[in-house]
């Protein structure tokens, strides 16, 4: 489906390493499952800070076993165990935010929306993918490509900082605070 299947991980990151830009200050991985985005930035070394937050103790477990397997030193990665709908973050402190194939999980994702916008800096992106309609909304809750840029903007973004992009069930949205 979308990005996942067509150049898979690395095509993601690819394109959201250009849309982010070089030398990144603060980067959070939120819902960040594994780390897999977390770890590829590890180890770029490029960033000030990589902050890596997930609800799931035990997908933060595997994250902790996989930056051992790859070498990468606590010290690259924080991470924190917590949820979109309350976010740790102190408003206008983050300059980028990735969070792939998660939005259908929030329970609410304007509110989640609504977090990460408080917690960039002006100039901040987020980057975030999620799956989209026509899959059912049975467990998750999966969105129209008329909702996603909707939802950003009633989150604070300007209209004219919201990009959309759709491949198939999968939805890339780009926002800049």
């Amino acid at each position: 489906m979308g990005l996942r299947n067509i150049g898979g991980i690395d095509i993601e990151f690819q394109e959201c390493r250009e849309f982010f830009g070089q030398n990144l200050g603060i980067v959070a991985d939120i819902s960040c499952g594994t780390g897999i985005f977390s770890r590829r930035l590890a180890l770029l070394q490029q960033c000030e800070q990589i902050i890596a937050l997930d609800y799931s103790e035990a997908m933060l477990g595997q994250l902790q076993q996989q930056m051992q397997l790859e070498g990468i030193s606590p010290s690259q990665i924080t991470i924190i165990r917590g949820d979109v709908a309350a976010l740790p973050f102190t408003p206008n402190s983050l300059d980028a935010v990735y969070s792939g194939a998660a939005m259908h999980c929030w329970p609410d994702a304007t509110q989640g929306l609504r977090n990460i916008y408080q917690a960039l800096r002006s100039g901040g992106k987020l980057f975030a993918t999620t799956f989209l309609q026509p899959l059912p909304s049975i467990v998750f809750r999966f969105f129209t490509p008329d909702e996603l840029p909707q939802m950003a903007i009633a989150a604070g973004f300007h209209p004219d900082c919201v990009q959309l992009e759709t491949r198939g069930v999968y939805g890339i949205i780009k926002c800049v605070k």
